[in-house]
């Protein structure tokens, strides 16, 4: 039979106790069998990755501010950078640079590598006061270009310069904010 053993603290003055609940019903506490310690509500920063769950992350327990039963992903890696000149990252995640690979041509550099290379690409590029598009490398800003495909360590990206959706043409412009999203 297993015992349950208390151990005071030879240093500390408190006293802990412990309270029984105001029940009529009766209830079991039952210890895993793994050393750790307790977390209380009252703890601050002492939940570790480790102890959370993936199928225990869930839309409601996110503040509120989901719902329904769909799962939930999120973005693995963004960032906003200056396009033109000398690239310049504003703010990002998971971005270990962008490199310039020409006029309104980059490749976005990530610091943690994606779980697989089917990620989703979404972003968007402003040329000074136009808003455009930015998205995976296109061949006329339409298709993935012959030979360029996204990798786990980063993915080329065009900026371009007010698409014509009719003739699907435009031209590639170093864009003066441009921000790209990975969602994987």
């Amino acid at each position: 039979m297993s015992q349950i053993k208390l151990s005071p603290n030879a240093s500390g003055t408190g006293v802990f106790t412990i309270d029984a609940p105001n029940s009529n019903t009766d209830r079991t506490l039952s210890l895993p069998d793994v050393a750790g310690n307790i977390v209380t509500t009252g703890d601050t920063g002492t939940v570790s990755t480790d102890m959370i769950a993936n199928s225990g992350i869930t839309p409601a327990k996110l503040n509120g501010a989901q719902s329904g039963n769909a799962p939930i992903y999120g973005i693995r890696a963004w960032v906003t950078f200056n396009g033109e000149g000398t690239v310049a990252i504003f703010d990002d995640g998971n971005v270990s640079s962008v490199t310039d690979n020409g006029t309104g041509k980059y490749t976005v550099n990530f610091e943690t590598a994606m779980p697989h290379a089917n990620y989703s690409i979404s972003g968007v590029a402003q040329h000074n006061t136009n808003a455009s598009f930015a998205g995976d490398h296109r061949e006329n800003g339409f298709s993935l270009a012959k030979g360029v495909v996204p990798t786990t360590s980063g993915v080329r990206i065009v900026s371009l310069d007010n698409p014509n959706w009719s003739t699907q043409s435009s031209a590639y412009e170093d864009g003066s904010r441009v921000t790209v999203m990975i969602i994987c």
